[in-house]
């Protein structure tokens, strides 16, 4: 059953069928032919993945998100950008990822940072002199630090595929936001200093008063983690307070929130919403089926067997990882893999927070890797007459690596990703 199961995916897949429809189709051919199950459990299944109290934070946050762009946000947060660090070599590329960050922080998906970040800087960046292709590809990597830095999409479906606890997930993904940051910044000073790119002249009084304007913007992210580790809400509840704080500093403090740009950020929203929890829903019928079958402990059993020795068992995920992300949307990898893997950190002496913070951020990268990487396409699109295949090119391999050095840092020095939870938690 399982050949057919994954045969069935993988060649719907290549052909060019939606991920969705891809899983959802190898799903019930494999149940109906191999099975005594009805195929009604494929639909109990759909539909019990996606109504889950925890999963209610993944629309909530992407509302949130949404709000936030059409009340202003993203102009001010890339302000603040500009004056911290735009006076760098290569200053303007800094700001795309620093902005990135900063943006991820208010949404959680790494292709609405990219999206709402490049839309304001690329135009800018092109005109002043930057080489096109550098800079989509800076704003396709920039982007993708917008699922590390918490709220976090992809934390959140690891929480609620695995049990980990979601709170912990976003505190760990502080500090291996920041360290992507500077290892990605660092390729942008490069390129600055050999090519001699215009610099934003740095003004301490543009500093402050670019600060207070993003204050509420910046916020965000503590009210979130000050509420769930204060013990005042849950991630999901938080999701609730992110979208009204939203509404509350787009209408009352910025005043740049209509009720017009807010219908807009209801329809585009629903449709991201609509995406991905279609692919949470496929994903988590396809791996129900894997676990109804026995696999992820015959999968776990394989690979231990394969070796014990848990440097080379992350190094064996890390390149499994980096293959599915070249493929799969990363919500649907987590889904499908996740539990799997999970099941198998006792027995490698791993910390949980530690694999599931490696697995999020190269499942991440795969966003900026062909040939489906999603935020390929998004930075192609926001220039006229650009082909995805510009994105590809020696400054992407540069950022992939450095973000995979940034991996292997994680992988060597845990508590890059532990240090934070442990200290809240005492």
């Amino acid at each position: 059953m399982i050949v057919t199961l994954l045969i069935t995916f993988f060649l719907l897949a290549f052909l060019g069928l939606p991920i969705a429809l891809s899983l959802i189709a190898s799903t019930i051919v494999s149940l109906v032919n191999f099975t005594p199950l009805t195929p009604m459990v494929i639909t109990q299944r759909l539909f019990v993945s996606i109504s889950s109290f925890p999963m209610m934070a993944i629309p909530l946050f992407i509302l949130a998100g949404g709000i936030m762009e059409k009340g202003g946000v993203s102009k001010r947060l890339v302000d603040f950008a500009t004056a911290a660090v735009g006076w760098v070599p290569g200053g303007m590329a800094v700001v795309v990822i620093f902005s990135g960050a900063l943006f991820g922080a208010t949404t959680g998906s790494s292709s609405a940072a990219a999206a709402a970040i490049g839309s304001i800087l690329l135009p800018s960046m092109i005109e002043g002199g930057y080489d096109r292709k550098f800079v989509m590809t800076t704003v396709a990597c920039g982007g993708y630090l917008g699922v590390i830095i918490p709220p976090s999409v992809p934390m959140i479906v690891y929480g609620t595929a695995t049990g980990a606890d979601i709170g912990a997930l976003f505190m760990a993904g502080f500090l291996p936001g920041i360290m992507l940051m500077l290892l990605m910044s660092s390729y942008a000073v490069y390129y600055g200093f050999k090519n001699k790119s215009t610099i934003v002249p740095f003004n301490l009084k543009r500093l402050g008063k670019s600060f207070l304007s993003a204050f509420w913007a910046l916020m965000l992210p503590v009210i979130i983690l000050g509420g769930i580790y204060g013990g005042f809400f849950t991630p999901t509840e938080t999701g609730a307070i992110a979208c009204l704080y939203a509404l509350l500093i787009g209408f009352f403090v910025y005043r740049d929130l209509t009720f017009q740009n807010l219908k807009e950020a209801f329809v585009r929203c629903s449709g991201t919403i609509c995406l991905i929890l279609f692919i949470i829903a496929a994903a988590s019928a396809f791996s129900w089926l894997m676990a109804w079958a026995d696999v992820p402990m015959a999968i776990g059993n394989f690979i231990y067997s394969l070796t014990k020795d848990p440097l080379v068992f992350m190094l064996l995920v890390v390149i499994l990882l980096m293959i599915v992300g070249c493929f799969m949307d990363t919500s649907a990898a987590i889904l499908i893999l996740a539990p799997i893997l999970h099941l198998l950190l006792p027995k490698y002496g791993l910390s949980g927070i530690n694999f599931a913070l490696v697995m999020i951020v190269v499942l991440a990268i795969g966003v900026c890797t062909p040939p489906v990487g999603l935020n390929l396409f998004v930075a192609a699109r926001l220039v006229e007459g650009a082909k995805v295949d510009e994105v590809v090119n020696k400054h992407l391999l540069a950022y992939i690596i450095l973000s995979l050095i940034g991996v292997a840092l994680m992988i060597f020095f845990p508590w890059i990703t532990d240090f934070l939870p442990s200290l809240l938690r005492g």
